[in-house]
């Protein structure tokens, strides 16, 4: 776990281990990413080649990502903070992996016999399901420093951001 300037940085003092190398493999990660106290760029993501996975001269450093959903704000790298804003499917998808679900309305059906109606929040999205099927999803902007639940204002629709899949079956319709 030696140290390297980032590729945004070159010749700069070291800022990070050689973490940024690694890429995201999920199951077939031969690699994880520890954390290491370096003497100069002080803590920093180290690589360690996984018990029982060789890594030869030449192969690729393959990580998973998965820990990065638990990473308080300050400590989230800048490309995976800006998935997480986005307005888009890879947005909804990086929120699903960091906020967990959490109903904010749940009754039961008067069209629909034996389902429930309910409305599950992940981070800044919505999801609307009827029994077991999706039905629609929004996007809704918390200000910052807010939390809905402490007398504080729900957060605001944004209806330029609608769900991915229901645009493109708008689309085509």
């Amino acid at each position: 776990g030696g140290a390297a300037s980032s590729p945004a940085s070159p010749g700069a003092v070291p800022r990070s281990g050689l973490g940024w190398l690694a890429n995201h493999a999920g199951w077939r990660a031969n690699c994880a990413l520890e954390p290491y106290s370096h003497p100069v760029a002080g803590a920093v993501a180290c690589v360690r080649v996984l018990p029982g996975r060789c890594v030869a001269v030449g192969d690729e450093l393959l990580v998973s990502y998965r820990h990065l959903p638990e990473l308080r704000e300050a400590r989230l790298p800048p490309w995976y903070a800006a998935q997480l804003s986005l307005r888009a499917e890879d947005g909804y998808y990086a929120q699903l992996r960091r906020a967990p679900p959490r109903v904010v309305f749940e009754a039961p059906s008067a069209a629909e016999p034996n389902a429930t109606v309910r409305v599950v929040e992940h981070g800044p999205w919505r999801v609307l399901w009827v029994g077991r099927v999706e039905q629609g999803m929004t996007f809704h902007e918390r200000e910052e420093g807010t939390e809905e639940g402490r007398g504080e204002s729900p957060p605001a629709l944004v209806p330029l951001a609608v769900g991915f899949d229901y645009q493109r079956t708008m689309a085509r319709l």
